[in-house]
């Protein structure tokens, strides 16, 4: 596999959005075939619905299937990628926003074994990581990080730093 590393600044001064690199991203893992062990990580202060799939053209039909809305939300795609086999992990605070979309999340993982939501009281770290990429920097996954602020994002996919981010979340987070 060729590894990959981008930068992107996103700035609505610019014009330059992370958009493209996570729908590419998540739709990756939609198609990957199911594998023991994949997992993802969602690590942010702050989380809410955003949109991250646009296929109000039907773009994307024969991957995402007929039970995808037009224009997809965070939470709808993580629940479809963790009922098919990748299983999720969000960290977050413990705020109220950030509970609308753990609990929205839950419902979209639908009658799989619910994705591991921890209180990650003092997360301030920013991160979308699965077993073959990673997003990090300053952009928190909400409408501002996304789409307002000026940020710079990391997207790799890079085995070393995927393998350590993995270990370094289980390590800190998992069965907490």
């Amino acid at each position: 596999m060729i590894e990959t590393e981008r930068n992107i600044r996103p700035s609505r001064a610019t014009g330059i959005t992370v958009d493209s690199v996570m729908r590419a991203a998540l739709l990756s893992e939609l198609v990957r075939p199911v594998s023991e062990g994949r997992t993802l990580w969602l690590v942010s202060g702050w989380v809410t619905e955003v949109p991250v799939i646009d296929n109000s053209y039907g773009a994307y039909d024969a991957l995402l299937g007929d039970d995808f809305p037009a224009v997809a939300n965070l939470s709808h795609v993580l629940g479809a990628i963790h009922r098919r086999g990748t299983f999720v992990n969000l960290v977050t605070m413990r705020l109220p926003r950030n509970e609308v979309f753990a609990n929205q999340l839950r419902r979209a993982a639908g009658d799989t074994p619910e994705p591991h939501i921890t209180d990650g009281e003092v997360a301030h770290e920013k991160t979308l990581c699965t077993n073959s990429w990673l997003i990090e920097g300053s952009m928190n996954f909400t409408r501002n990080g996304l789409g307002v602020n000026d940020e710079s994002v990391n997207y790799t996919t890079n085995s070393a730093k995927i393998a350590k981010a993995l270990m370094d979340f289980a390590d800190r987070w998992e069965g907490k």
